[in-house]
């Protein structure tokens, strides 16, 4: 079954979980499936109409999901799913 990994920046909105894994297969539904289970990493991670922050970075597998792929998307049942947030120094 997939498994959504969450970096340790975004683990305070996960109660401290650092994977959460899934039944379904469809991209999509595995965000709306997390945000409804975190409803906290809705802010951090994506905007209210559901449009991911531009600042973070999803990946399947190692490879970058694009905004336009996300809603028709359909990943492997042992894919890795991996959201990143940017990140900034100076």
């Amino acid at each position: 079954m997939p498994t959504v990994i969450f970096p340790r920046q975004l683990r305070q909105f996960t109660a401290g979980n650092a994977k959460h894994e899934t039944k379904t297969t469809a991209f999509r539904t595995i965000l709306d499936e997390i945000f409804a289970l975190y409803p906290g990493l809705v802010g951090p991670v994506a905007l209210p109409n559901g449009e991911i922050q531009p600042f973070i970075g999803i990946f399947v597998s190692g490879r970058r999901v694009s905004s336009e792929d996300m809603s028709t998307l359909s990943i492997a049942s042992d894919a890795e799913v991996a959201i990143i947030s940017a990140v900034a120094g100076g």
